[in-house]
């Protein structure tokens, strides 16, 4: 999620950078080729498999690529779920195993890949306008979608930082009770 969240933060400061209103064609260009190749590194990330082979952001759909790009829509979509696993750590202690991706990337409100793969389409376009005001509405809108993307990655870690804080302290806990 570390690597998500690195990525998503260099996006947007790429999409700042694109959005100053005094870049060439040639410029958007370049900046299109480094938001696809950040997309695809992200796409990579959330189609991470485990040891076992399964992919750890499905859901509960780990034998399904988390996300694919439909060739037929031209579109990403997101395969697996948002439903959690959850081990049994202590008597009466669960811990959710998984942390799942279709909530920060596809919900509903922010498509964050798609539209993000529709701006690459624009900036990589000579003929785009560049100043034009559904261009800079659409780079607006993305940088905002970045935004909200960033915050709920940042969440998703920090849950992951509790869940692995509980686990810490019943080890602990474990140990301490061996060796009293």
């Amino acid at each position: 999620m570390d690597s998500i969240n690195k990525q998503l933060l260099a996006m947007r400061d790429k999409l700042l950078i694109a959005s100053n209103g005094t870049n060439t064609s040639e410029n958007m260009d370049g900046y299109g080729n480094e938001l696809q190749a950040m997309m695809e590194s992200i796409v990579a990330e959330l189609n991470t498999k485990n040891e076992d082979g399964r992919y750890i952001f499905s859901g509960t759909k780990t034998s399904e690529q988390t996300v694919m790009f439909d060739e037929a829509s031209g579109k990403y979509v997101f395969q697996g779920n948002n439903e959690q696993r959850e081990s049994t750590v202590a008597n009466g202690i669960d811990i959710k195993e998984n942390t799942t991706v279709g909530d920060v990337f596809f919900n509903g409100n922010d498509d964050l890949l798609n539209d993000l793969n529709s701006l690459v389409g624009m900036l990589k376009d000579p003929n785009t306008d560049f100043n034009s005001p559904e261009f800079n509405d659409a780079m607006k809108n993305m940088i905002d979608t970045v935004d909200n993307g960033i915050g709920s990655v940042a969440s998703k870690i920090t849950g992951l930082g509790g869940r692995q804080n509980t686990i810490s302290m019943l080890n602990d806990t474990h140990v301490d009770v061996a060796t009293s």
